[in-house]
């Protein structure tokens, strides 16, 4: 960083729209071309399998850039199950403890967008100075 700047701009997302499913997969994997937000996307979901202490895994590489995005697991019964994930770029290993694979009836990849909010001029020191400074004056 040059150290005669003295000023940033910060540019943070939030995610805070409701879940939207774009498509879905069965445990031998898919890959998926669906509308979302009026744009083309894609959705590969590699085949699922189980590891060595009976977590279900999958693999999942998307083009939804600009988005928040998870991977549900439904279960026999139709529970939903929220797994640990894992992100690389537009790939996400997706890690569902204790749900083994024989009770996993289908996968939900959903997403949502991001809220953007920009700082602009934020002070890379602090000012130091003593009293009341009023920045109106």
């Amino acid at each position: 960083m040059d150290s005669n700047v003295s000023v940033a701009t910060i540019r943070a997302g939030v995610a805070m729209a409701n879940w939207k499913t774009a498509t879905e997969a069965t445990k031998g994997g898919n890959i998926s071309s669906v509308s979302f937000d009026g744009q083309s996307r894609q959705v590969a979901f590699v085949n699922a399998n189980e590891d060595k202490h009976g977590n279900s895994v999958v693999v999942v590489s998307h083009n939804f850039d600009g988005y928040d995005v998870r991977l549900l697991a439904v279960d026999l019964e139709g529970q939903e199950h929220i797994g640990r994930s894992i992100r690389l770029n537009n790939h996400v290993t997706v890690t569902f403890p204790d749900l083994s694979i024989d009770f996993v009836t289908r996968f939900l990849f959903q997403a949502r967008p991001y809220e953007w909010v920009v700082f602009k001029n934020i002070r890379l020191q602090s000012a130091i100075f003593h009293g009341v400074r009023n920045d109106d004056e």
